[in-house]
């Protein structure tokens, strides 16, 4: 299997399953975040360093992360795959929204891994 759903044999497939996957993992996480601020509510700035301070915390910060670029990375392929007929075009516009996820990906690696764990 292709990464990201690139294998025409499969017929979209692993795209679909992966955008349902990745858009579990971003419920839940939603889901978690959202019982966090309702149990700790008002939130100070000390609780929000609290809330993603802790390596666990921070681990599950980052999946969920990935899985949201990966869910849009899978959506804005399949948009462009559908609706860009010029190639070179295509491929650019790809490559536009492969390095803005990254740079989204690492911007926020950057800013959690600089919360201070006290």
């Amino acid at each position: 299997m292709a990464l990201g759903g690139f294998d025409p044999g499969r017929g979209g497939s692993g795209t679909w399953l992966g955008q349902r996957v990745s858009g579990l993992v971003v419920l839940a996480y939603c889901v978690w975040l959202l019982m966090q601020i309702e149990l700790h509510s008002p939130l100070s700035h000390h609780d929000w360093l609290q809330l993603f301070a802790g390596t666990g915390r921070q681990v599950a910060f980052l999946l969920f992360l990935l899985a949201l670029c990966w869910h849009a990375w899978l959506g804005v392929k399949s948009v462009l795959m559908d609706y860009v007929p010029l190639l070179g075009l295509r491929l650019m516009l790809l490559s536009l929204a492969g390095i803005a996820l990254l740079s989204y990906m690492l911007w926020a690696a950057i800013l959690l891994f600089g919360v201070p764990a006290s």
